[in-house]
């Protein structure tokens, strides 16, 4: 866990100071609680940002290709599954059946609520919790 939180602390530092670099009137930053508590509503807002028209079929993202930047392996499997393709091995060794068994369509996910042991999200809150705190949301 200690590993783990380390190197999210740097991924997350790496990346806000890429996103840091552009013009702020130029940029727009997006919950991930708030694009699956309400994808329709959050993908409009983007795409009024971006000046484009809203189309509820963007919220049916497996159905697309997508150009990875970073992006979520959870999800991927999703887009493979659909796909009738095979769900990688490494995302199966850590997730178990999940992600054969979950709905596809966006949806807040909050396991780690339940999954994480006491000692676990002790760790993780002393290596980055000072990083995670903008990101918290109830």
């Amino acid at each position: 866990m200690a590993k783990m939180s380390r190197e999210w602390v740097e991924k997350t530092k790496l990346r806000n100071n890429f996103f840091e670099k552009f013009n702020p009137e130029k940029r727009i930053e997006i919950a991930y609680e708030k694009l699956a508590s309400n994808p329709d509503e959050t993908v409009e807002k983007i795409c009024n940002f971006v000046n484009i028209n809203f189309v509820p079929s963007m919220i049916e993202y497996w159905q697309y290709d997508h150009y990875d930047v970073s992006g979520n392996s959870g999800a991927y499997s999703l887009i493979r599954r659909y796909r009738g393709q095979e769900i990688e091995r490494k995302v199966q060794k850590i997730n178990g059946d999940y992600y054969n068994n979950v709905d596809i369509a966006i949806k807040l996910d909050l396991r780690w609520q339940r999954e994480l042991s006491s000692e676990k999200l002790e760790i993780f809150e002393r290596i980055a919790g000072e990083t995670n705190k903008p990101f918290e949301w109830n």
